[in-house]
């Protein structure tokens, strides 16, 4: 509807523009025929007055004695009456040099208005007057009479110029008019082809609006419109509509391993398989990037919809053949129904978008159906990241550290800093909420900042035996500045770079780049320890171990846990440390929170214990006592892991 109210005052303002030009024109026409006209009859009445004055002159027999002031003779007033009467002279006054009036012919049947005739010498002009005829157009003229080259007097006509201008403007006024006819036809044929180029234009960019151009598919809007569309028409109880979203998982990998021309083959491959699983009355649409809507309008149930899901997430996974390359692929699917997930298009795609999104946090290769938990999950996902927004603004976080114990002396060696974040209520929030929303809204590189320096600060304090670790984000290494950020965190706070340890997860080593290895070399270069940490939590791979540079390896505490049932899990940390010794890395273990569990790393010889078996993580105002209470107890091993203990955890801690 828009798109016609344009068009339509498009239309209007060019026949407007055109309808003042062509007015401009015809003022501007009028003004010259008007201007030219004038001009053509003063030179015609000049030209008129001299030819009646050399004809007076040449041949008038008695015109000599006239001047000398006798009377004309009849013959003579007749010839010059029949003379005035061809040539449209309607009076004529012939003065002397003197100013005398020596001869008079006057054919008119009316007096003439206008200024009085001269009486003494005048040069040629026109002295414009008008008889009471409509019809006539008289004008006087005067022109001097030279006889023997000598001046002897003027000559006045009056002459009827009216059949002369009729003619001029008829002239004038058809030229005109064919010229205006002309440009008007012009202005118009130019007007048409250029609404016709516009609508081409516009039928042109509908075109590319409703189809993706490397697809032929219909484009995100299309895809919309055809969602709106099929609303409004869907028979209420009779059938279910079905709207899927699906992404390649991890499509950008193909892009930059292949290249984006086979990138390119993979989607228009993609884009067939679909339509041809998704079936006639379905539309199959291209979002955007490596994004597909596939929009089922009459299914019978949603068991169909999950059939249908199922086939497109199997073709989706087929693998892809280009040349010489076999390339895997894996998909995630995201499903919403009408009307049980809603009964608007925005509704139904967002939660579409929301049971992909949920899919993809739950490892991705999969189809998932909306439900009202997804939902819940992603409005506490957004209230956290508005909580972490605030906690900034307010400077909220506090730095919490918990102590590291030598397994071989029993005694204190390091504390790890760890964010935490009140929740106001006098408790705390959950790392597992807060760290991931601060790193979706980008706000852990602030936030890791900020540890940093408070962790340096804090740990200049301790003892110098005393080293302090802090956790880095993957996303910090992706600023370009981490390194500056270590060093004004070392030089702000004078702990010696010797003293600080930086821990990892593995999922900084997903991405593989020269520019992280770059960036944990410097780091190490100034003296600063790399920890790996959570190993064996995720995507562990022993390529990790060479390839990067590490200090320190800190095994994921899902092994420790699983020590108590499962036989295997103690192989695994048996194994890990044995590693750790031949790669020359000192290994650590979290989550350590019962004495079996610290006997079983001591006789496996296992570096560092860190857990609740030993220590929770403190503020920094507990930090102290904990320190001092180390140096009077100095804690050996079997006071804490003997079988017959000497004294308890609890008591050594408190020495």
């Amino acid at each position: 509807m828009q798109e016609v109210k344009n068009v339509r005052r498009t239309r209007y303002v060019a026949a407007a523009l055109i309808v003042c030009l062509l007015g401009l024109l015809a003022v501007s026409g009028i003004q010259l025929v008007r201007d030219n006209t004038n001009s053509f009859l003063r030179s015609n009445a000049n030209h008129a007055a001299a030819s009646w004055s050399e004809f007076i002159a040449a041949s008038t027999p008695d015109f000599n004695d006239i001047l000398q002031g006798a009377e004309p003779k009849p013959s003579t007033l007749r010839n010059l009456r029949n003379a005035a009467s061809a040539s449209k002279v309607y009076a004529f006054k012939v003065f002397d040099t003197a100013g005398r009036l020596v001869l008079e012919v006057d054919r008119r049947a009316v007096p003439v208005s206008g200024s009085p005739f001269p009486r003494k010498n005048t040069p040629a002009g026109v002295n414009a007057g008008q008889i009471g005829r409509p019809s006539l157009e008289l004008t006087w003229v005067s022109a001097p009479i030279v006889l023997n080259r000598q001046n002897v007097g003027h000559i006045n006509l009056l002459l009827d110029q009216s059949g002369l201008r009729a003619a001029f403007v008829s002239a004038f006024t058809n030229a005109g008019a064919v010229s205006l006819a002309l440009i008007t036809l012009t202005l118009v044929t130019a007007l048409l082809v250029h609404l016709q180029q516009s609508r081409e234009a516009r039928a042109r960019l509908k075109e590319i609006q409703e189809r993706d151009v490397l697809t032929n598919l219909p484009s995100r809007s299309a895809f919309f419109q055809a969602i709106d569309n099929a609303l409004d028409n869907q028979n209420s109880g009779k059938h279910v509509m079905a709207i899927m979203i699906a992404d390649l998982d991890r499509f950008m990998e193909i892009n930059e391993t292949f290249g984006t021309e086979v990138g390119d083959y993979v989607l228009c491959s993609i884009a067939m398989r679909l339509e041809a699983i998704a079936g006639r009355n379905s539309i199959v649409a291209r979002l955007g990037g490596d994004n597909f809507g596939i929009l089922l309008p009459e299914l019978e149930s949603k068991e169909d919809a999950a059939t249908i899901g199922r086939d497109i997430l199997s073709a989706l996974n087929d693998p892809v053949s280009h040349g010489n390359n076999n390339i895997k692929l894996k998909s995630t699917l995201g499903v919403s129904m009408a009307p049980a997930d809603g009964t608007d298009r925005p509704a139904l795609t967002r939660r579409a978008d929301l049971a992909r999104f949920a899919a993809k946090e739950d490892g991705g290769n999969q189809l998932r159906f909306y439900d009202a938990s997804t939902e819940a999950h992603y409005e506490g996902q957004r209230k956290t990241e508005r909580t972490v927004q605030r906690a900034c603004d307010s400077q909220s976080f506090r730095l919490h550290y918990q102590p590291l114990y030598s397994l071989r002396t029993g005694r204190l060696k390091s504390f790890e800093a760890l964010i935490r974040l009140p929740d106001g209520k006098g408790g705390m929030i959950s790392p597992a909420e807060f760290i991931p929303a601060a790193e979706r809204t980008r706000k852990i590189n602030e936030i890791g900042q900020w540890a940093l320096h408070e962790a340096c600060a804090a740990a200049a304090t301790w003892p110098e035996e005393l080293t302090i670790a802090v956790n880095l984000s993957p996303i910090q290494f992706n600023t370009g500045d981490l390194l500056d950020h270590v060093r004004s965190a070392l030089n702000a706070s004078g702990l010696a770079a010797k003293r600080l340890e930086l821990e990892v997860t593995e999922g900084l080593m997903l991405e593989d780049s020269e520019e992280i290895r770059d960036q944990l070399a410097q780091l190490q270069e100034l003296g600063i320890k790399i920890v790996l940490d959570d190993f064996g939590s995720g995507y562990s791979s022993l390529n990790y171990l060479w390839r990067f540079p590490f200090d320190k390896i800190k095994i994921d505490q899902s092994f420790i846990r699983g020590m108590a049932h499962n036989a295997q899990a103690k192989g695994i940390l048996k194994t890990i440390v044995n590693l750790g010794r031949t790669m020359n890395l000192q290994i650590t273990a979290e989550g350590v929170e019962t004495l079996e569990q610290a006997r079983f790393l001591r006789q496996i010889d296992c570096d560092l214990v860190q857990g609740y078996l030993f220590g929770r993580p403190l503020p920094v105002t507990d930090v102290a006592g904990l320190v001092l209470s180390d140096f009077r107890a100095r804690i050996s091993p079997s006071a804490v892991i003997d079988d017959k203990p000497r004294i308890t955890t609890k008591q050594a801690l408190a020495g």
